[in-house]
């Protein structure tokens, strides 16, 4: 027994040379010490405000890392992207399909938006119909803003102006919500916003009349004595007088900063009229500050603009009957799904629990309402919650901004408020709704995940929008009709790992790919007007680990220098023109899982090194036309086969 306890220490310190060997060489290979069965469909990282801790190091050694994509800001888990489309939808909901029982990211569900009709919205020219990264912004929240210009009051009493405030020189004629800069004095002092938490003496004078009786009918009650005098006017009761009762402090207050200058609350039954007497509700709200109150208000927006509101998809669609005007009256369309702390009175955003709210430093920094049954046209005065910008107002510093999967939601056909959310706005996904209109003029510089997808959004793809996006990493758009290429301003992001534009009318051919240093993962398919020859520089891109540009216009021969491709894991060209023989040198492609070059006309065979990789190295799906191509190894012989397999 001695003898044995003697031996122990020698026996440990054996076993850890050995453990630490065998580390080792997995460190320096990760061929044939990985298979597919090791590999899990979804993998736990580590986040600290949406930053994936993979060191660079690791990434240059050439180590595979998971086919994921976005969503990554506030999420645990990043999603193992499944091999292609797993039930053959008419877009590309496959991509999300999950099979691992670990709860998955939110965003990764089979959609199934309901049918959606012409744009209510169109662009000039209509096009004609055809039959995943996670890191926290480089732009850090800034300190806030307390020089914003004051917009100048504006009646709320048509006719009776307001002594020493001229209304605005002009005024949005339409639902746009980035109206002109209100002319202010240059030689004035703009009033600077409070600090969080510091209390605010209300406004000394109040620039709007007395309570008034207006006229409505001229020729009734003609002798009764005047009321009311004016040196311009002089306004007569009537058995149809209406009285209008002097706003509020608070609605002062925030008249100065709301998007209309305070004219859209001359109409009650509007959603910011509604937005309003919530705020006045709040429990304190006479002690709150500016900041408070446009943090209230904004909120309040979002939800009485979106809960239980129609918008111009659901009358078009009738997607709650043909009784166009009974819908709203009778409540049939339903609200959100869930309102913890939005339908209370004394919850602070910033500490009681507001669904789908988070806050820093008393700034809402997110808004997730992913997949809540909001309806209607959000509210552009989300962007009073931007960190910086002209409508910026210390109520935020919007981070993320989350509604996806909301499928009866729309935008009044008005994109351009995007334009105005801040520097600091790192995530914006809005996929499965019916957005429409054409894509706002300029992106926030911060953007590092974009997802547009499946939205009724028009016109083409203007590389403007995307300029100065250094950060962006992640790109989704597929199911929008752009009918344009890819811009160079989209292939020369210094940073794009992701792009996704399936089913998007992408037209030209793939040069735009030659400027992107670190693409990962790019899938275009079903683009009939994508074509030409896959161009032999592909080879080049190393970071290349997923491509598919399945059912496109491409012909030529496939290029012999994909082989270079060391880290390939997934390759789709199937339903092309392509034509001549396989190139051997995609045998070396030893981390290939899938591929699939069926519904073309090659020749010849399939090569032997490439069989030989469905024994000795990681080869899952090999798909080719069988009637047409020799090849006995061949797992699949029709994309719909091969599907079954994915």
């Amino acid at each position: 027994m001695l003898s044995l306890l003697r031996a122990l220490p020698l026996f440990l310190i054996l076993l850890l040379l050995l453990s630490s060997e065998t580390a080792a060489r997995v460190g320096t290979s990760t061929s044939a010490s990985t298979s597919s069965s090791q590999q899990q469909d979804v993998v736990q990282v580590e986040t600290n405000g949406g930053s994936d801790t993979e060191s660079d190091s690791e990434s240059e050694s050439g180590s595979l890392r998971e086919l994921a994509g976005g969503y990554g800001y506030g999420n645990g888990y990043r999603p193992w992207k499944p091999h292609k489309y797993k039930y053959n939808p008419p877009k590309h909901y496959g991509h999300y399909y999950m099979k691992s029982p670990i709860d998955p990211s939110e965003h990764y569900h089979n959609y199934e938006p309901v049918a959606k009709p012409t744009d209510p919205y169109p662009v000039d020219t209509e096009p004609t119909a055809h039959p995943e990264p996670t890191a926290h912004p480089t732009a850090h929240p800034t300190a806030i803003q307390t020089n914003r210009p004051t917009a100048a009051p504006y009646s709320l009493f048509p006719g009776i102006p307001i002594s020493g405030s001229p209304k605005p020189t002009s005024t949005p004629t339409s639902t746009s919500t980035s109206p002109p800069p209100p002319t202010v004095d240059p030689t004035a002092n703009p009033t600077p916003l409070p600090t969080i938490g510091q209390a605010e003496a209300p406004p000394t004078s109040a620039p709007f009349p007395p309570s008034v009786e207006i006229v409505l009918d001229e020729n009734e009650n003609e002798d009764e004595d005047e009321v009311v005098k004016d040196e311009n006017e002089i306004l007569k009761p009537t058995n149809d007088t209406i009285k209008f009762l002097p706003p509020s402090e608070i609605q002062l207050r925030i008249a100065q900063f709301a998007l209309d200058g305070g004219a859209e609350f001359e109409d009650p039954t509007s959603y910011q009229s509604a937005a309003l007497k919530r705020v006045e509700a709040q429990v304190g709200a006479d002690d709150m500050t500016d900041v408070k109150l446009m943090q209230y208000y904004s909120l309040y927006c979002i939800y009485e603009s979106t809960n239980s509101r129609s918008n111009d998809f659901i009358v078009q669609s009738r997607v709650f009957g043909d009784d166009i005007s009974s819908i709203q009256e009778n409540n049939i369309i339903p609200g959100w799904k869930i309102t913890s702390g939005w339908l209370e009175n004394d919850f602070d955003p910033c500490i009681g629990e507001w669904y789908g709210v988070t806050c820093t430093n008393e700034q809402i920094v997110t808004l997730d309402l992913f997949d809540n049954g909001l309806t209607g046209n959000f509210a552009p005065e989300v962007v009073f919650l931007a960190g910086d910008g002209f409508f910026s107002t210390g109520a935020g510093s919007l981070v993320s901004l989350d509604i996806f999967n909301n499928e009866l939601m729309s935008n009044n056909g008005d994109n351009s408020w995007m334009e105005d959310l801040g520097s600091q706005l790192g995530y914006l996904y809005i996929q499965n709704t019916v957005f429409s209109g054409k894509l706002p003029s300029k992106f926030p510089d911060g953007l590092v995940e974009l997802d547009i997808a499946n939205s009724l959004i028009t016109g083409d793809l203007q590389g403007a929008a995307f300029e100065n996006l250094s950060s962006l990493r992640f790109l989704l758009m597929d199911g929008v009709q752009f009918n344009s290429s890819i811009p160079s301003e989209i292939s020369k992001l210094p940073n794009l790992e992701y792009l996704f534009a399936t089913d998007s009318m992408i037209t030209g051919d793939l040069s735009y790919m030659e400027n992107m240093p670190v693409i990962f993962e790019h899938w275009v398919d079903r683009n009939p007007g994508l074509g030409g020859e896959i161009p032999t520089f592909l080879g080049s891109l190393t970071t290349l680990q997923s491509f598919s540009i399945a059912e496109c216009g491409f012909t030529g021969t496939i290029p012999e220098s994909l082989g270079n491709l060391g880290l390939m894991q997934q390759m789709w060209l199937y339903g092309n023109q392509l034509s001549g023989e396989i190139p051997a040198s995609l045998g070396n492609l030893n981390f290939m899982r899938i591929f699939e070059v069926e519904g073309n006309d090659l020749s010849d065979s399939m090569p032997q090194s490439i069989c030989d990789n469905l024994v000795t190295g990681m080869l899952e799906v090999l798909g080719g036309d069988c009637d047409k191509l020799d090849c006995p190894c061949c797992t699949c012989c029709s994309a719909d086969e091969c599907r079954d397999q994915n």
